[in-house]
């Protein structure tokens, strides 16, 4: 009976093998070095927000600045949600290479890139991406708390936008270690319906409180296996 063709490879598979993939020994160390780092940035950006609010609120005696106090505690609990995929995906682009490289040595050993990006090129890629996340997410701030009242639709926007962002970065971060800027883009064009589901998923991981600092190395993982199930198609 002649071997059956191995089944290919669904987003949600991709997401499975990347769970996988953060368990093996080769990745373990990327793994719980970029969840320091990341919890570290995400500490830091709390701080960052709290000073920020702290700033601009004038001091006020008794029940009133009780009230401000707890809006700006609120306040900084939203802002960081906001803010923290793009920061997140900063600390995991400066790690991107030893995760990608470790994840294609396990199940692509023929298809490993030759090429890399130095530390320094891959966290100032990173840093532009957060610094453009950030900013476009603080313009729709205002967009995200109008439509608070419109049923369920801010967390829609707001993944469809941070979806379609993570997805073309993740993308990028595996794809030019393959490919030209110019053909990677034509291959995330061909395919970005797949691609914006998947940075829709790493989207969703992001949001969900303790996960979400794993969300940025297991998006990472999963978009070598969607890459490579592209390239090969």
């Amino acid at each position: 009976m002649p071997a059956q063709a191995p089944r290919p490879l669904t987003l949600l598979g991709a997401f499975r093998t990347a769970t996988d993939d953060l368990r093996a020994p080769a990745v373990r160390s990327i793994l719980w070095r970029t969840l320091g780092f990341t919890v570290a940035a995400f500490v830091v950006l709390a701080i960052v927000v709290q000073a920020a609010i702290g700033y601009f609120t004038t001091e006020q005696a008794g029940w009133i600045q009780a009230i401000l106090d707890f809006l700006g505690g609120l306040a900084t609990l939203v802002l960081v949600w906001l803010l923290f995929p793009a920061v997140a995906t900063f600390v995991a682009g400066t790690m991107i290479e030893g995760l990608v490289a470790a994840v294609e040595r396990r199940h692509y050993p023929d298809r490993v890139s030759k090429r890399s990006l130095s530390w320094l090129a891959g966290a100032m890629a990173s840093a532009r991406f957060a610094l453009f996340v950030i900013t476009l997410n603080l313009v729709l701030l205002p967009l995200y708390i109008f439509l608070l009242f419109t049923a369920f639709l801010a967390p829609v926007v707001f993944l469809a936008v941070n979806g379609y962002l993570l997805g073309r970065e993740y993308f990028e971060m595996v794809a030019h270690r393959h490919l030209d800027p110019l053909d990677a883009r034509e291959m995330r064009r061909a395919h970005r319906g797949l691609f914006f589901f998947a940075g829709v998923l790493v989207a969703l991981v992001l949001a969900i409180p303790i996960v979400n600092f794993f969300a940025p190395m297991l998006g990472a993982a999963a978009m070598v296996h969607l890459f490579h199930r592209v390239d090969r198609s």
